[in-house]
């Protein structure tokens, strides 16, 4: 059995199972499905596939989107708008489950029945996944999830997004001042970047420069 034929089966058997669950591939590339929820949000998933000498590996991840601020973000990065997005928050599968959870539950090889371990992929996303959605069900929550969480820049700039659009004013600004604390002080292609995001976002929510806990760089 060659690798390609059977990646192409197991997605095939992997998309028809999460299709009752209201999943659906948008990048056959990445290899990400979406799905709509409520209240203006989406659920990502990410199949992870590798292919090896002696099989196929699996790394699910998880990621919850809200829409306006996905729309938002791209704007402000100076991307074109498409169907998936960028998700606010998200996490791998295997950090969800119990105990220390193990790569080679979802690694398909020769001795391995195919349909065993994609059952496994189905049920563990809906054993785990679905109680890792249903935490996280609007703009609120994730708000809240995003303070409580260890934060890198693109996070803080989520953050900073989102809780403008749901009306927390100040926390928002802390966030995009978190957000500008992680700029390099080095005049580089990133930092320049970087400003132009902040800058982007001032006209965006019309931010006066006073309201700011930090000074913008020249």
């Amino acid at each position: 059995m060659s690798g390609l034929w059977q990646q192409a089966e197991i997605l095939e058997e992997i998309a028809g199972a999460l299709a009752p669950s209201g999943w659906a591939m948008v990048d056959e590339e990445d290899l990400i499905f979406q799905r709509s929820a409520k209240r203006s949000i989406d659920h990502q998933l990410g199949l992870g596939i590798t292919l090896r000498d002696r099989g196929v590996s699996f790394l699910p991840s998880l990621g919850v989107k809200h829409r306006e601020t996905s729309d938002v973000m791209l704007v402000l990065l100076g991307l074109p708008k498409d169907p998936i997005g960028v998700s606010s928050y998200g996490c791998s599968l295997l950090s969800l489950l119990p105990g220390q959870g193990s790569l080679e539950r979802w690694h398909i090889d020769e001795s391995t029945p195919p349909q065993a371990v994609t059952n496994r992929i189905v049920r563990d996303i809906g054993d785990y996944g679905e109680r890792f959605f249903s935490t996280l069900p609007d703009a609120a929550s994730l708000v809240v999830k995003l303070k409580a969480s260890r934060r890198d820049q693109m996070s803080a700039a989520h953050l900073a997004v989102m809780a403008n659009l749901i009306g927390l004013r100040g926390e928002a600004l802390d966030a995009l001042a978190e957000y500008a604390r992680s700029i390099p002080d080095a005049d580089s292609a990133s930092s320049a970047q970087s400003w132009r995001f902040v800058r982007a976002y001032l006209g965006h929510f019309q931010v006066d420069v006073k309201e700011l806990p930090f000074s913008i760089s020249e």
